[in-house]
């Protein structure tokens, strides 16, 4: 590229950039679920504990305590993550969108003038940068940080694997696994090995280096960018290990992906934008959920660019467009479960088995179609049988979507299961197809214009067509939505126990009240998501992301729906309950308000405590069975591997415990007795146990939870979390960084000297 393409690029992904953000200018942002739910709160903590000068290992405040430092998506060791440490939520969420979309438009242009080292015109690599960074397929995954910080690096990924940097492409992988989208970094290998053998294979004659020796220095490569970011790495496999995650059957995954007539998701988008939700009895009801989870299947990237590239796969003389054709096999292939690949792939890759990944397949398919679109955008004229067929068969379509109400069933039938649809519902479908038909008109006139008007008229045309589909799909709010407090905050954060949620209120559906989806959002916001008392300090025993230990999982599902004033209940130190239904006593009721009950116990145990006997189970389903017994939390601890103490001793009274310093991950108190001190925290192992400065070892007790022996006569009890792999990680990352570093000067002295 020209010093004046690469100019024009930056300035026209700023322009685009200004396009897409101007409600910012009114003090408003983009929100959607994920980001209020989950990362509003993750990234307010982390903040609050960095500002302080402590850095964010364990999270004590969601799921009776959880790996903080477990969980990627938090990115508390990614570069860009500064400006949630820096600025208030809002602000620094809106920054770090708009940075990296437009890092990603800018690696779309150059990786597609990197793969065509034709002269491409600077137009055609325009239409993909727009078509790749505000397409569907990317807006629908702003509500995932990580994955809006990851998209950039896998274009970049191409290129340098086009071009053979290695050292960059080492830095590359560790940025985009800090990133902490991990789903994405088995399409980065891919990109990036995709890179790598079209300079292998299809640039015989520009090769500087044998086979064998470009794909030693990949492997190396790649190494050493997973070696550089092993903290985050390993805190994670330590995490994920102990984690009970929710996994999908083949069927379910085929269920919500792709359907036979998936083309009219890329043609009429907007059919996802609204026609399933504001039209029920009331503005949301249980069938939110599935059908946000389609709306990450849309990889729509603009009409015209479909079209286009299109019609360029068909020009099959060209081994580039045979490779893009292989890479669209095999992710339809995959996204619509076609076996053996899908089932080959589920066995063979781990933990590729989530909807979110088979959906994110379409990621190649994207690709692949952002960059058979600059080539069409060359001269459609070229191949304008085929152009004018494929613009023929879709104007016929979406008219027959916009005219009759029968196609129009047919459509949401296939594609949302609906059975009829309400008259809002039918006129919102007619009018998507319409809108749709008005941009075929125009990308049809633009196509019988000169070259130079066609090409940015292109540009223009599609930018514009994304704009719209964007403001109906991303509401914006005022950025003091997230400021909004939780409901009785200050009444929870001065309890002494636990908030909960009603195990039948878990599995059952998730009302939203009120008329517009802002206020839906933040009516579950205020009830059942308690990552959102994460920033305000309120304990709760449920953590519906990400992480939650195998073991506290069990013990939560066995509590009792009927008996929430019982010993397991008690033991957790619930002291608030939220509730969809009536409970009975003990439980005393509070607050009402829309599909919501608050009820408080009057008798919870305290977080930690002292028990002068123990009693050995090592069966999982008996010791379970045990503890939904009438089993007196404050008499006995239940272990699995110490064994019991004598039942001809009788108990000794301990005093109590008095706390005397409690950090987010430090605990200390003091007590006295020849017993058990027992925490109502999450077992991990990297928590540390001291008594009377000498290291204990800390036991599993009640099934998920913490005790630790005590001598007789007085004692102080220190709880300390410092994982083993996060510390070995550190050392690893550091030697992989200087590896780098030292190779870095090496290639700079080298450059120097020629």
């Amino acid at each position: 590229m020209t010093r004046r393409d690469i100019h024009l690029l930056l300035w026209f992904g700023g322009g685009s950039l200004l396009l897409f953000f101007l409600p910012l200018f009114a003090g408003e942002t983009h929100f959607s679920g994920d980001i209020l739910y989950s990362f509003h709160p993750w990234f307010t903590y982390a903040a609050q504990n960095i500002q302080s000068g402590e850095f964010p290992l364990w999270n004590p405040f969601s799921a009776c305590g959880e790996s903080f430092i477990g969980n990627p998506q938090i990115m508390l060791f990614y570069p860009g993550a500064l400006f949630f440490w820096t600025f208030p939520f809002p602000v620094g969420w809106t920054s770090f969108l708009a940075f990296h979309q437009w890092l990603l438009f800018t690696a779309t242009g150059l990786a597609v003038r990197s793969f065509y080292k034709t002269n491409l015109r600077t137009t055609s690599v325009l239409l993909a940068a727009v078509s790749m960074t505000w397409g569907g397929f990317v807006t629908v995954l702003w509500e995932f940080p990580g994955a809006v910080a990851s998209l950039p690096f896998l274009l970049l990924f191409f290129i340098l694997g086009l071009t053979r940097r290695w050292l960059s492409f080492s830095l590359s992988l560790s940025l985009l696994l800090l990133a902490g989208y991990t789903p994405f970094a088995y399409y980065a290998v891919l990109l990036g090995a995709a890179g790598m053998g079209v300079q292998v294979f299809f640039r015989r004659g520009d090769r500087r280096s044998p086979d064998w020796k470009t794909l030693l220095f990949w492997s190396a490569a790649l190494g050493a960018g997973i070696a550089a970011c092993a903290p985050q790495i390993l805190s994670t496999w330590e995490a994920a290990r102990h984690s009970l995650r929710a996994m999908i059957s083949p069927s379910e995954a085929r269920n919500y992906l792709l359907t036979p007539i998936f083309l009219i998701k890329f043609l009429v988008p907007e059919i996802f934008d609204k026609v399933a939700l504001p039209f029920q009895s009331h503005a949301f009801g249980a069938e939110f959920w599935p059908v946000q989870r389609n709306w990450l299947n849309t990889f729509f990237i603009g009409t015209l660019p479909l079209l286009l590239a299109l019609a360029a796969l068909t020009d099959f003389r060209k081994r580039k467009n045979l490779f893009w054709g292989a890479v669209i096999l095999f992710s339809a292939a995959m996204a619509m479960g076609w076996d053996p690949v899908f089932s080959a792939a589920r066995t063979l890759i781990p933990g590729f088995r989530y909807m979110t990944h088979f959906s994110h397949l379409i990621l190649l398919t994207v690709v692949s179609l952002v960059f058979l679109a600059a080539d069409g955008g060359e001269a459609p004229a070229r191949k304008p049988l085929v152009f004018w067929g494929l613009w023929g068969g879709a104007f016929l379509l979406v008219i027959a979507l916009a005219a009759f109400p029968t196609c129009r069933l047919f459509t949401l039938k296939k594609l949302l299961g609906t059975a009829l649809l309400s008259p809002a519902q039918d006129r919102h479908v007619a009018g998507a197809a319409a809108k749709t038909a008005v941009i075929l008109l125009g990308a049809g006139a633009l196509a019988l214009c000169p070259a130079r008007v066609r090409g940015w008229g292109f540009v223009f045309l599609t930018l514009a067509e994304l704009r719209f589909f964007a403001i109906g799909f991303h509401p914006t709010v005022s950025m003091d939505f997230f400021k909004e407090p939780v409901t009785l905050q200050e009444k929870l954060q001065a309890a002494p126990g636990r908030y909960a949620v009603d195990p039948e209120t878990v599995r059952g559906p998730k009302f939203m009240a009120g008329e517009t989806l802002a206020a839906g959002y933040q009516s579950l916001r205020q009830a059942l998501y308690p990552n959102i008392q994460l920033p305000f300090r309120i304990r709760s025993t449920w953590g519906y992301e990400v992480f939650p230990e195998k073991n506290f999982s069990e013990f939560r599902r066995n509590i009792p729906s009927d008996n929430l004033g019982g010993a397991p209940a008690r033991f957790l130190g619930i002291d608030h309950v939220l509730s969809t239904r009536p409970l009975p006593p003990p439980a005393e009721l509070l607050a009402r308000a829309p599909h919501a009950l608050l009820y408080s116990f009057d008798d919870p145990l305290p977080l930690v405590g002292w028990v002068p006997l123990s009693r050995k189970i090592a069966d999982p389903q008996e010791r379970l069975s045990f503890l939904s017994s009438p089993w007196d939390p404050t008499k006995e601890v239940i272990l699995e591997e110490e064994e019991s103490v004598s039942a001809g001793i009788a108990p000794v009274p301990g005093k109590p415990l008095r706390r005397l310093k409690e950090r987010s991950s430090y605990l200390e108190v003091a007590g006295e007795g020849a017993g058990w001190v027992v925490r109502g925290e999450t077992f991990h192992s990297g928590w540390n146990v001291y008594v009377n400065g000498q290291h204990r070892r800390l036991m599993r007790a009640n099934h998920a939870f913490q005790a630790a022996k005590t001598p007789p006569g007085g004692w102080t009890a220190v709880f300390l979390y410092r994982p083993k792999m996060f510390r070995r990680g550190l050392g690893i990352g550091l030697a992989a960084l200087l590896g780098l570093g030292f190779g870095a000067v090496l290639f700079m002295r080298r450059t120097a000297l020629r």
